[in-house]
């Protein structure tokens, strides 16, 4: 089960929102749902030596997603986009990122990995 935790990142001061736990499994999952929700697609997704960021534009504000060995986070430079994303997930059943057939079509994850790539 994921939660969520309003934050601010250090580096650029951007508000943003921690996710708990920091686990591979989860990030396209969220990438998936922010992709479907606000019918975003993620400008780049780079992966790193331990994780991924992934660019994109949700609600019109630049959004960078980071998933690394300690965070999995998001922010963006617009407060009032990261509080309604956080009411928003808060809004999601418990265990909404659990089921992985939700997220994880043959499809998607080709997806997925050619932007990683």
């Amino acid at each position: 089960m994921l939660t969520f935790r309003k934050d601010r990142w250090q580096g650029n001061g951007w508000p943003s929102i921690d996710i708990d736990p920091a686990e591979a499994r989860y990030f396209p999952r969220l990438l998936a749902h922010l992709i479907a929700t606000y019918g975003a697609a993620p400008t780049s997704v780079v992966e790193t030596l331990d994780g991924y960021i992934a660019d994109l534009t949700l609600l019109g504000t630049e959004v960078q997603v980071l998933l690394d060995t300690w965070t999995f986070s998001f922010a963006m430079p617009d407060e009032s986009v990261r509080d309604r994303l956080l009411a928003e997930l808060e809004q999601l059943p418990a265990e909404y990122f659990e089921d992985a057939a939700s997220f994880s079509s043959d499809c998607f994850e080709a997806k997925f990995r050619r932007l990683a790539d």
